[in-house]
């Protein structure tokens, strides 16, 4: 018998179908189907896999295959009727195949900003369980998902949510926002990564996991946080995987999401746990604060790997390499190497400090790093900031956005 739930799936000849079967012609259903060769090879592939597994040995296997053109188990045959559902409670959902069907891989890029996230929504609402990955949260994102959350509370719907503080101050993530998840949904569970304390470890992976017991599984990975750039307006690529399709790569996926759900994550669900991590971060926010206003300075140390690198910039100047570049992760301290191998210079020119630009492309990512900057220099005047309504008062030492600097390139002088 069947599990309840929704599907993408021709029918075998004969096959019973039960009064909470939702099934249309394949004729009727072609229109909304891309390519209904590759449709019908999907399905045709999924049956011969099953039954290629019955097969032990390879030339058991060859043997099959040699027959399939001409003898086939009538039982197995296909029908010409498209299961997409069961379960008289979820009929008026049948629209979900009309775009995007489970069984499809897509790519998602954003130049239709709505349509990454109406399908994490239908995805939603269509599976048994789901699973989220993002380092970025954005309250305003959530409340893109927020009706989807209810329609899973009251479906009975788990919602697993992986994320990461980040940095020490949660600055791309809506903590609080979790926060009134797990209070307000009984089905949300979260787990946090805790970086207040380091900065060598980051989850980067951005994916959403949606689990079907019928086997139409589902995942959509890619470069996009949950955040409104990263789902509607940034250029972002994301893929849309399918179980059907593609079984042991969704497999795969499922097996890395589990290992990390069972790390050493904080249990945003517990309230000791969370209000540790809370406490803290707003304990470091008051402290960057305080550091902005000029009244407190900070020693930053750095790892193992970040120091090598800043030894071999080094060197290289000795050897009179006047050309650098670091490519490295997000999240693994570009910042602080570039503060203090620009502290080494200092150090190298005889206290002189050389001029300075600081780029970024966010606001947020330019504040905080004048604060590094001015934490490994000890000096709570260093540079200023450049973005916005911001003024242009000093162009030695200046931490600017890639777009004011841009819009403003007459007023820097050609040296």
């Amino acid at each position: 018998m069947r599990e309840k739930g929704y599907y993408d799936l021709l029918l075998k000849l004969g096959e019973t179908i039960n009064e909470d079967y939702i099934v249309k012609n394949l004729n009727d259903e072609k229109s909304a189907i891309k390519d209904i060769d590759k449709y019908l090879l999907k399905q045709f592939n999924n049956i011969l896999s099953i039954k290629l597994q019955e097969y032990k040995t390879v030339d058991d296997k060859l043997k099959f295959l040699n027959q399939i053109i001409g003898i086939y188990s009538e039982q197995s045959q296909l029908s010409n009727n498209v299961l997409l559902q069961i379960g008289n409670d979820l009929q008026e959902k049948v629209s979900y195949h009309q775009e995007i069907r489970l069984i499809d891989n897509h790519l998602f890029t954003n130049e239709n900003e709505q349509e990454l996230i109406n399908e994490i929504n239908k995805e939603i609402k269509t599976a048994d369980s789901v699973y989220f990955i993002y380092p970025f949260i954005s309250k305003g994102m959530i409340n893109k998902i927020r009706n989807s959350f209810l329609y899973a509370q009251q479906h009975n719907i788990k919602i697993n949510f992986i994320t990461t503080n980040f940095d020490d101050i949660a600055l791309f993530v809506n903590l609080y926002e979790l926060e009134n998840l797990v209070n307000s949904y009984n089905n949300i569970l979260i787990r946090v990564e805790d970086n207040t304390e380091k900065r060598s470890e980051r989850i980067h992976i951005k994916a959403a996991i949606f689990k079907r017991k019928s086997g139409f599984s589902t995942a959509i990975v890619g470069s996009s946080n949950l955040t409104y750039k990263g789902m509607m307006r940034g250029r972002e690529w994301n893929i849309k995987i399918s179980e059907f399709s593609n079984p042991d790569l969704y497999y795969h996926l499922f097996r890395e999401y589990e290992k990390i759900w069972n790390d050493n994550l904080v249990n945003f669900n517990n309230v000791n746990e969370r209000e540790i991590v809370l406490t803290r971060i707003d304990n470091n926010r008051l402290h960057i604060k305080a550091q902005s206003e000029g009244t407190i300075t900070r020693k930053y140390s750095m790892y193992d790997f970040q120091q090598k690198i800043v030894n071999r910039l080094q060197y290289r100047r000795k050897i009179n390499k006047t050309k650098h570049l670091i490519i490295m992760a997000m999240g693994n301290g570009k910042t602080i190497i570039s503060a203090f191998d620009y502290l080494n210079q200092i150090k190298e020119n005889n206290i002189f400090r050389p001029r300075l630009l600081f780029l970024a492309h966010q606001r947020e990512i330019i504040d905080q790093a004048i604060l590094t900057f001015r934490n490994v220099l000890q000096d709570n005047k260093f540079g200023c900031v450049f973005y916005e309504n911001q003024t242009l008062d000093n162009t030695n030492y200046l931490f600017a956005t890639v777009q004011s600097v841009y819009r403003n390139l007459k007023k820097f002088l050609p040296d």
